[in-house]
């Protein structure tokens, strides 16, 4: 963003030195990143009239002028080519100093006597390179000081504006930050305006609410198309902009003074005198002002006449009603249009525009009459005898702010040390936040040019930058962060990390962003705590994602695109989702394998992925972990195989599940292979995992271990034995499953299991009497509560 020292003295004075202002802006978030001096001050240089010209005796390549300066005739000696008798030129007098420090002083040329010098663009400082002396218009009033004629002495400020403070991408937005620099209200600028009632207000038709908030127009009739005068011409170019004519030229300057993007339409080239803000149609074309032809679509909002496209809303402007030289009346539009519309529509047609850029980082709806009047009474001064119209405004869009409550004892907690309450209630004033006091709390309401503020905390980080970051005490309040804590669980995914990369798994880093709609078909149960994104960065990412398994199996999909079925991946990241007003952010480990875990060797062996095989791959993380007591049972999961599905659980807390991916999913991605999947609570694993390892002696006594193979039902759990196992007494320190087997003689709706378990003490060697205790507990558990039967032989 550009604006100038002279554009914001206008809406308030700063007393501050032009570096210490910059210094402070910088302070208060809006970055200068340049400062630059434009315009001259040059004394005793005036207009002068060439009333002859002669060759110079002795050089060939100089003139001899007889120069009219208003009070006397002077000659003086010339070097350049480019001037002729009757020119308009500039003249530097004796006694005055150029602003590239050339003092002049009579002098003899070659021996002709010199009084004083024809100036070109260069010497005073104008431009670079010069081909001649610079001739002014013949309407230049000789021995008129040239500073008439000069562009004003002004600097120029260039700012980094953030996306999230539209409302600093104008003149007044500054001004703004500068009244609290300053401490004081800016003064807004006095628009004159004088309707003419006897003039038909324009006809607007809204059919698309959604995507325009609010439209105003008003015509301006009997205008005349011309260049601008010199003060409009230099304000834009001191924004950055050429200058076109006086009537586009009106708009141009009010966006960049007020923020508000304008168009003016010559009202003639409407169809039936009428506009029509609604959705594109496929096929549409609309030549745009830049000469380009765009094709247009329904995702597209669009201005249109009775008839066709006009122009692309909030981009630009169509050829087929561009003001020219031609126009005698003008219909103007300022509008509200939805952000994350003209943002798709400026990506998707690769069109970008001063216009365009506002309207994505969203514009304040209520600036559009102040905007459209300026511009309105403007172009009825400027135009020559221009009449005004009424206003049409439609504002379907319209809201009252909510008033939102601001703690007293919130920012105290929050910035560590207590702003006094004058000091807060003189902020709200300068921010221009209406406030009324609750107790010793706020209620505040935000101005609607303050699109970033929402929310109490919003409040309190504008308090602290008004206020100043510099003001904040050496010695602030405690606040409680356990570093060893945040410590340890980085050291815990970093492992979990290195763990599964030396497996040959690869890590995938996705955006957190996904299509609900692609959400819904995975786990169409869970659609009403999707969380969607007000301002999307397109129509694939509306929404938060609410399982790793979305990124993952798209990953999955690229790589089978690109011939890669033997694919192994995990991502730990973020999901979100909301449960009535209450939105919750999780962490999570996420794998899936597909086809093959290593290539075939020459030898031919190769294993498939598998359900067990991932499985196992878990089990080996919680033991490296240090992570025991973790039991699988059967469960469903709507993008997983209802037969092939278990969660597992640490206690009675269930954290996570793994699964055969459903065939539908299989289908619904154009997958080649059936993938596994298994996805972690890391947060529970996290908090779970104990950083302090302590020593623990090895037992001198003798290990035992016993196998035991158990009959039952092939819909029975194995890891529900195996868990029995595991807990049914201290000196179980290890148990597997060892073997499963279907067949000749188990009868055919039954399987057999078998388990390897070892028995130690750390005090004695375990008797005969003890393992066979421990042995027969369990057969017997097994047998009440799952209905497992000993196998014997």
């Amino acid at each position: 963003m550009r604006t100038s020292w002279r554009l914001l003295n206008k809406y308030i004075k700063i007393h501050k030195d032009i570096k210490d202002f910059a210094d402070c802006l910088t302070r208060q978030g809006l970055e200068v990143e340049g400062i630059e001096k434009i315009g001259v001050s040059v004394d005793q240089v005036v207009v002068g009239k060439i009333l002859k010209k002669d060759k110079h005796p002795d050089a060939d390549k100089l003139t001899v002028c007889q120069v009219d300066v208003g009070n006397e005739t002077l000659q003086i000696v010339c070097g350049a080519k480019n001037h002729q008798e009757g020119n308009k030129v500039v003249v530097s007098l004796v006694g005055s100093t150029l602003p590239n420090g050339l003092k002049i002083k009579k002098a003899k040329l070659r021996g002709v006597e010199s009084s004083g010098m024809i100036c070109s663009k260069t010497e005073l400082g104008l431009e670079k390179e010069s081909d001649g002396v610079w001739i002014l218009s013949e309407d230049a009033q000789i021995g008129a000081p040239i500073s008439q004629y000069l562009p004003e002495e002004d600097t120029i400020f260039h700012i980094a504006i953030t996306a999230n403070r539209s409302d600093c991408l104008s003149t007044l937005g500054i001004a703004r930050e500068a009244g609290i620099i300053e401490e004081k209200n800016i003064t807004y600028p006095e628009i004159n305006l004088i309707e003419d009632k006897s003039l038909s207000k324009p006809d607007i038709t809204i059919t698309d609410t959604e995507n325009c908030k609010r439209y105003a127009s008003r015509i301006i009739k009997g205008v005349k198309v011309k260049e601008s005068p010199v003060w409009l011409q230099e304000a834009l170019l001191k924004y950055g902009a050429r200058p076109i004519n006086n009537m586009v030229d009106i708009t141009n300057f009010v966006m960049f003074e007020l923020g508000q993007p304008l168009h003016a339409f010559d009202y003639h080239k409407l169809e039936n005198q009428k506009i029509i803000v609604r959705k594109g149609a496929k096929g549409e074309k609309l030549k745009a002002l830049d000469g380009k032809d765009y094709e247009l679509d329904e995702s597209m909002l669009v201005i249109a006449d009775a008839k066709k496209p006009v122009a692309i809303a909030g981009v630009m402007g169509g050829a087929n009603s561009e003001v020219d030289d031609n126009t005698v009346d003008i219909l103007l539009e300022s509008a509200y249009f939805y952000p994350g519309t003209v943002r798709r529509t400026s990506k998707k047609l690769g069109l970008k525009s001063e216009s365009s850029y506002r309207f994505e980082r969203d514009i304040d709806p209520e600036n559009t009459d102040r905007a459209l009047d300026m511009a309105a009474s403007l172009m009825a001064e400027l135009g020559g005898t221009g009449k005004i119209s009424e206003k049409t405004d439609l504002y379907p869009g319209n809201k009252i702010e909510p008033w939102i409550k601001v703690r007293k004892e919130f920012i105290k907690q929050i910035l560590g040390f207590e702003i006094p309450s004058k000091t807060i209630e003189n902020l709200f004033k300068l921010l221009e936040f209406p406030f009324k006091n609750e107790g010793e709390d706020y209620l505040i309401q935000f101005p609607p040019f303050r699109r970033d503020c929402s929310r109490e905390i919003d409040a309190v980080e504008e308090l602290i930058r008004t206020y100043g970051y510099e003001k904040l005490p050496e010695t602030i309040y405690p606040i409680r962060f356990s570093v060893e804590n945040f410590e340890a669980k980085e050291r815990t995914e970093d492992k979990i990390r290195n763990f599964l990369v030396h497996l040959s798994l690869t890590e995938a880093m996705n955006f957190t962003f996904a299509k609900r709609g692609d959400l819904v078909k995975i786990n169409p149960l869970e659609e009403s705590k999707i969380i969607t994104i007000k301002n999307p960065l397109s129509a694939d990412y509306d929404s938060l994602r609410n399982s790793i398994f979305y990124s993952l199996m798209g990953n999955l999909k690229n790589n089978n695109e690109n011939g890669n079925t033997d694919v192994s991946l995990f991502e730990i990241g973020n999901i979100f989702s909301q449960n009535q007003d209450k939105i919750s952010e999780d962490k999570k480990l996420g794998i899936i394998q597909s086809g093959y875990i290593m290539t075939p060797n020459w030898a031919g062996g190769k294993e498939k992925v598998s359900f067990y095989h991932l499985k196992g791959l878990l089990e080996e993380l919680f033991d490296v972990l240090k992570i025991k007591e973790i039991r699988f049972e059967k469960d469903s999961v709507s993008f997983l195989h209802p037969g092939k599905t278990a969660s597992f659980y640490l206690g009675s807390k269930k954290i996570g599940l793994i699964g055969e991916v459903h065939p539908d999913m299989v289908e619904l991605y154009d997958l080649k292979e059936t993938p596994v999947y298994a996805e972690l609570e890391l947060n529970e694993i996290l908090n779970e995992r104990k950083e302090i390892i302590r020593f623990k002696k090895i037992s001198k006594y003798q290990a035992v271990e016993r196998e035991i193979s158990f009959i039952m039902s092939k819909d029975s759990e194995a890891g529900k034995i195996l868990g029995l196992i595991q807990n049914e007494s201290p000196l179980v320190i290890s148990a597997s499953i060892k073997d499963i087997y279907s067949g000749k003689p188990i009868p055919e709706d039954k399987r057999s299991i078998s388990y390897s378990f070892v028995l130690q003490s750390d005090e004695r060697t375990l008797t005969d009497e003890e393992i066979k205790k421990i042995m027969d507990s369990i057969i017997k558990k097994s047998s009440v509560q799952f209905g497992a039967s000993l196998r014997e032989g």
